[in-house]
């Protein structure tokens, strides 16, 4: 990883199982040490950031120094395997506070006839050139810098303290933890979204900070009335 580049993304089917294993206190020293580097990779992404690696007794195991690594992870399960595995020491300890979890609440959909025809051809070179940019920026190290308008600025702002305003005396250490991250997660997707419009000159707009914010605002009161209802 940080050889090649320090941006990863990492797709995982039936999530609920390794969510599970992660949590179980019986758990073991590997699925310990990677709830560890979960929790503390998080923050640093940023341009002057690093992650100081991991040490082993096997030194072909080591992990060296990576900066600023951008990992993702996008996973895919049944919902009654998260909610089981669920807890409030889960939210406290910032585990599940750093997914947004999306639900599909609708019925079985009809299966899709045409799910092998192609893409737009003007879509398709719209992302060639993305991803062409992406590896470029990683290659020689360049920090892109995403801007942001002064109207989702002012949102922005707003949001921070909104969040604060339902950390405030809230007792409900659950209910804190969830939303002491909820402008972050809103600043990460508003940014993705930013890149999508314009990769050569990002600039978070009001509508991509407003969608961010509905996103993971709507999830953060699911698991909260999850919670309420004792699910």
């Amino acid at each position: 990883l940080s050889l090649i580049s320090p941006c990863f993304l990492s797709i995982m089917g039936e999530f609920g199982y390794r969510l599970e294993r992660l949590n179980d206190p019986r758990s073991s020293v590997h699925e310990r040490d990677i709830k560890r580097v979960l929790l503390e990779i998080y923050n640093k992404s940023g341009f002057t950031d690093t992650y100081d690696g991991t040490a082993y007794t096997t030194k072909e195991k080591n992990v060296p120094q990576i900066n600023s690594p951008a990992f993702s992870i996008l996973a895919e399960t049944t919902p009654d395997k998260v909610y089981e595995q669920l807890s409030e020491e889960m939210i406290v300890e910032g585990l599940l506070p750093r997914f947004i979890i999306i639900e599909y609440h609708g019925d079985r959909p009809d299966r899709n006839l045409n799910h092998g025809f192609p893409p737009p051809p003007a879509l398709v070179s719209k992302l060639n050139d993305l991803t062409s940019h992406c590896l470029q920026t990683m290659n020689i190290r360049r920090l892109m810098t995403i801007q942001m308008s002064l109207e989702a600025e002012e949102i922005s702002t707003k949001y921070d303290k909104d969040c604060d305003n339902k950390i405030r005396g809230n007792k409900n250490q659950a209910v804190r933890h969830l939303w002491s991250r909820a402008h972050m997660q809103v600043l990460k997707i508003a940014g993705l979204l930013a890149v999508g419009d314009n990769y050569a000159f990002p600039q978070v707009t009001a509508n991509n900070l407003n969608w961010a914010i509905n996103l993971v605002s709507s999830r953060t009161y699911a698991i909260i009335r999850k919670f309420e209802k004792g699910e």
